[in-house]
């Protein structure tokens, strides 16, 4: 579960740092959903990546964060 959570915690903080240089807003979505879901070890990105395990971990934090916080998708 350790391993998991730091895995979870990094990614969804890495996505948090690239949404901070380009959608202010929505980096302060990810943070604040983070603070939410840290006491429970990120319980929804977990819950996520059992009912979907041929998907790449990566792809299941991405879709749990845009599903709350809006798409990463940025134009150049």
């Amino acid at each position: 579960l350790q391993s998991q959570r730091g895995y979870i915690a990094t990614a969804a903080g890495m996505a948090g740092l690239i949404a901070t240089l380009n959608k202010p807003e929505q980096a302060r979505c990810v943070d604040a959903w983070i603070a939410r879901h840290d006491a429970s070890d990120f319980a929804p990105i977990r819950r996520a990546m059992q009912k979907n395990g041929s998907y790449h971990p990566l792809g299941v934090i991405i879709a749990v964060l845009q599903k709350a916080c809006g798409s990463f998708k940025y134009k150049m």
